[in-house]
């Protein structure tokens, strides 16, 4: 990653202050008791270490006294402070750590403003005028389409997927949740089709193309995360999601 990409502070965060932290923590938040979440208790002592570095938000889950980590970090250095960090905690006998070593286009650090519209909002409404959706209608088109997509994926690999999307997009295209977040999963790609047509107030033949070319964009935009997603889908969506092309290869 190159240094104009790193953030201008980067050079002030030294071991001294993380140990700093660590030791304020663990004086300053006791613990709760045994049976209380021990993922509760790492992500309350965890964010101010996290803030003080700077980092987009580390998804933190808890196995017993196994903590599993995932998120992205820019370099080597601030993933082994991370999991280093959370090893010394109390009640954390090991960890598992998805940590990413690099930070995506999509990926802003706190200290960083965002910029609306993000860079894929912008591939998504240029999928939708493609085929001649534009202003409100494919503000409509792409919530529905998109909202559609995301709930044949599983709540936890969908979690990760959304982690990596730029704030905007989040919350237009967030799925709605069903009872209990049990999503509607369709088995065919029509069914996909008949549901991204009604959800997003266009025609069936507008949304057979929209489909793939939405996929297409969320594919480009998060790629490290391609192979985990086609493995949760069944093999009609399967199909559909390895032939979407992204933007880049349609130019």
């Amino acid at each position: 990653m190159s240094q104009t990409n790193y953030p201008q502070n980067a050079a002030l965060i030294t071991v001294e202050l993380i140990e700093q932290r660590i030791r304020f923590t663990t004086v300053a938040t006791p613990l709760k008791p045994a049976n209380a979440d021990l993922a509760d208790i790492v992500r309350s002592r965890l964010g101010p270490i996290v803030k003080t570095m700077d980092l987009p938000r580390i998804h933190i889950m808890a196995e017993g006294s196994r903590i599993l980590l995932h998120g992205d970090v820019a370099t080597e250095i601030e993933a082994s402070l991370i999991e280093g960090i959370v090893k010394s905690f109390d009640g954390v006998d090991a960890i598992e750590s998805h940590l990413h070593i690099g930070l995506l286009p999509s990926d802003t650090r706190p200290s960083q403003a965002p910029t609306l519209p993000s860079k894929m909002m912008e591939a998504l409404f240029g999928a939708a005028a493609a085929i001649g959706i534009t202003g409100g209608s494919a503000l409509s088109a792409i919530k529905g389409t998109m909202s559609s997509i995301l709930e044949q994926i599983p709540p936890g690999e969908r979690h990760h997927l959304l982690a990596h999307f730029p704030s905007d997009v989040v919350l237009l295209v967030k799925p709605r949740q069903q009872f209990g977040d049990k999503n509607l999963h369709w088995k065919t790609e029509l069914a996909l089709d008949v549901a991204a047509s009604l959800r997003g107030g266009i025609d069936l033949p507008s949304a057979e193309v929209l489909v793939p070319l939405l996929i297409g964009v969320l594919r480009d935009f998060v790629p490290e995360e391609d192979h985990d997603v086609v493995a949760t889908l069944k093999s009609a969506l399967k199909d559909l999601w390895l032939i979407a092309e992204t933007p880049h290869k349609r130019l």
